[in-house]
């Protein structure tokens, strides 16, 4: 499911995708189930996450894909397995607090570069 996410619930909250550290390439194999394992951090206020793949669209406007939603956070930490549903454009995985409504800005949640191809 696609959904539009938001900056920061409350001053200081962020978030940080820490698994996989730096961008990467991941080979999308047409037919199989593709996985990849996202992990990281978060302020003490987040108690779940939604794990997405955003990109900005021609038009600037950005576009998400959602990977997981409601991953929970335990200690500021959160780790899952998620199943890549398509090939996507290349993106920047973001792991935001569950349910935020887009505003524009998400430079409060840091995440790495994910360039595909199949």
């Amino acid at each position: 499911m696609d959904a539009e996410y938001a900056a920061a619930p409350g001053p200081g909250t962020y978030t940080a995708i820490s698994t996989p550290a730096h961008s990467f390439v991941y080979h999308w194999v047409d037919g199989v189930t593709n996985h990849l394992n996202l992990a990281g951090t978060t302020s003490n206020d987040v108690t779940s996450v939604d794990l997405i793949c955003v990109y900005l669209q021609p038009t600037g406007n950005p576009f998400v894909s959602t990977l997981a939603a409601n991953v929970p956070v335990t200690s500021g930490s959160f780790g899952k397995t998620v199943t890549i549903p398509r090939l996507l454009a290349n993106c920047r995985l973001r792991a935001v607090p569950s349910g935020d409504p887009m505003t524009g800005y998400l430079g409060a949640y840091a995440g790495p570069i994910m360039y595909m191809y199949g």
